[in-house]
């Protein structure tokens, strides 16, 4: 079974040469993986260090998003298996052999996603704690549905060849903002596609965040790609998970309280409760170990602040934009490739067009009740 794995980098010259070298040694013979990187438009010397290992390498001439980046990672690969990994993201050494096993065994799996961790505390940390504490990913192997819905996460996950020919290829509205292997994760699961998460493939996530702004930039993208999903999502019809873990949250009691409390000084109490609430739901979070508690109380301020974000942008939710990039877009961008050609029988699926918005409006907020509804069931129980 032939991988293909494409690295996807952005300025990442300081970690991608730990990446790939955690890559070539691998148990999995290397006459059974190639190695991709794809460059989205990095302005340091990102592409020069992959081309030193002399493996395929893809610069764009500018960042046209991680989407983009993606799709032409897979139209440049040959591999009956696409494994993508972030370009910080360093493999255990059995990684490419588990994931053979499992694809070989069961022909029924369509993507299988590891696990990873940060070595740094501090800022970096925060995140990892909060995704040990809400994404549901344990330490057994697990499939993956819309009732015990975990994320799959494109910085270490794998597909067929194959689900790209027959449902198309990432969705090109996410530049500037995360959430399209989340998005492409909806869609699989949708055709009722066999997804897992397994801890056998693991990494290290070796990026550090080094200032706050740059922790808060991320939380917005990551709630900018939140209610992309939404929108888009009702757009094509797609059918979201019962229960909002980790990616999919959203303070709906908190929101609706807060309204009613700017109309009626009375339903501050209740905007109260409902604070307690959320925090009650996310209280694993104190429980996560090797961690300090000013990095759990520093994972619960970001978590707030996402939080918060999600409620203020709510009403905006319905002016969001996106400017797709077409075929012809996506091959121009190419500017180097030391084995360059395009695959054709890949196609790009339309960009379906917007439906009403007071229709799009009350189908996210019927999303959000379902939501609430669970959480509040899931803190009885």
């Amino acid at each position: 079974m032939f991988i293909s794995v494409i690295i996807i980098a952005k300025n990442e010259a300081q970690t991608i040469n730990r990446v790939i070298n955690s890559i070539k040694t691998q148990i999995y013979p290397r006459r059974k993986y190639e190695i991709i990187v794809v460059s989205d438009g990095s302005s340091d010397n990102t592409v020069q260090v992959a081309l030193s290992h002399k493996i395929k390498t893809i610069e764009l001439k500018k960042s046209y998003g991680i989407s983009a980046a993606r799709n032409i990672g897979i139209l440049e690969s040959c591999g009956d298996i696409i494994f993508f990994i972030d370009a910080h993201m360093v493999l255990h050494k059995r990684s490419l052999q588990v994931l053979s096993e499992i694809f070989f065994k069961n022909n029924l799996i369509d993507g299988v996603c590891g696990t990873y961790h940060t070595p740094f505390k501090g800022l970096s940390n925060i995140r990892n704690i909060r995704y040990k504490a809400l994404s549901g990913k344990g330490k057994i192997l697990q499939s993956i549905d819309l009732k015990q819905f975990v994320t799959f996460s494109g910085g270490i996950g794998a597909f067929k060849r194959e689900i790209f020919e027959n449902i198309g290829m990432f969705d090109r509205c996410f530049q500037n903002k995360s959430g399209e292997d989340i998005f492409f994760e909806l869609k699989l699961l949708n055709k009722n596609s066999l997804l897992l998460y397994t801890p056998a493939v693991e990494g290290v996530h070796y990026h550090k965040i080094r200032k706050i702004f740059d922790l808060l930039k991320r939380g917005w993208r990551e709630v900018y790609g939140f209610y992309t999903i939404l929108i888009h999502g009702i757009n094509k019809k797609i059918n979201f998970p019962l229960r909002n873990k980790y990616y999919f949250r959203f303070p709906f009691l908190v929101f609706i309280s807060l309204c009613l409390s700017c109309l009626y000084k009375d339903f501050l109490y209740l905007l109260f409760l409902a604070s307690a609430i959320e925090i009650f739901s996310i209280r694993k979070v104190f429980f996560i170990k090797n961690c300090t508690i000013l990095e759990k109380i520093s994972t619960l301020l970001y978590w707030i602040y996402c939080e918060i974000l999600k409620v203020i942008l709510c009403p905006l939710i319905l002016f969001i934009k996106n400017k797709p990039l077409d075929r012809s877009e996506i091959i121009e961008a190419v500017i180097y490739s030391n084995q360059h050609k395009f695959i054709n029988f890949f196609y790009f699926p339309s960009e379906q067009k917007s439906s009403r918005p007071l229709k799009e409006f009350l189908r996210i907020f019927y999303i959000f009740v379902i939501w609430e509804v669970n959480k509040v069931l899931d803190l009885t129980k």
